[in-house]
């Protein structure tokens, strides 16, 4: 939900280039990854401090310890998508109730729902660290449905990751596709059955 661009302004400033957002991103992911494939875990904050570090050193040798939590509490006030206020209204329309689901933290996921607004939108917000796997790994998606006293078939989750609707699919979830940039899903994954340009699109593909 959260809307990554203003970072890039933010990078720039500390002697960064605009680039390094992209980069900071999939280093994190990476990491998170790689350590649930190896049977460890460690919390997105810690991965991702310590990605932006390595990447500071090499592409903005002058930021230090200052410009880098500056770059870290601007991700901690990010705001969210215009797409996503009308997207959950019409799940709340159609009487289905949201939850988020996070490699990140339920504190981040309330704390960026409350700054938009949100909150009354949301039944509740999950994380991995409640079961200590990243997704795409199938534990999370299990563990959200069974939170939320549902079969996992007869959950939906909706997602701008290929990675993550593929997970959610091969857990055994339904998944839809936010395709906000227009391009192609990854040839190596199934097509999704449900894709669309913004969060409103998808929600009600998923509800035909």
């Amino acid at each position: 939900m959260s809307d990554p661009a203003p970072l890039r302004g933010v990078l720039e400033s500390v002697g960064a280039p605009p680039a390094t957002l992209e980069a900071w991103l999939a280093a994190t992911l990476r990491d998170g990854f790689a350590l649930t494939a190896a049977g460890g875990y460690a919390d997105f904050e810690t991965l991702a401090a310590g990605a932006l570090d390595e990447l500071l050193r090499d592409l903005a040798p002058a930021a230090g310890a200052a410009e880098r939590d500056a770059v870290l509490k601007a991700f901690g006030e990010l705001g969210v998508h215009d797409d996503i206020r009308p997207g959950l209204e019409a799940a709340r329309a159609a009487g289905i109730p949201v939850s988020t689901l996070s490699n990140g933290s339920t504190d981040y996921a309330e704390s960026l729902l409350r700054r938009a607004g949100l909150t009354d939108l949301v039944a509740e917000n999950f994380s991995v660290a409640e079961v200590g796997r990243w997704k795409p790994a199938p534990e999370p998606y299990r563990h959200a449905a069974e939170r939320s006293r549902l079969p996992l078939e007869e959950v939906a989750l909706v997602a701008v990751h290929p990675w993550d609707v593929e997970g959610a699919r091969r857990a055994g979830a339904r998944a839809g596709w936010v395709n906000r940039a227009g391009g192609p899903f990854p040839n190596s994954l199934p097509n999704p059955k449900v894709e669309g340009r913004d969060l409103t699109a998808v929600v009600v593909g998923l509800l035909g």
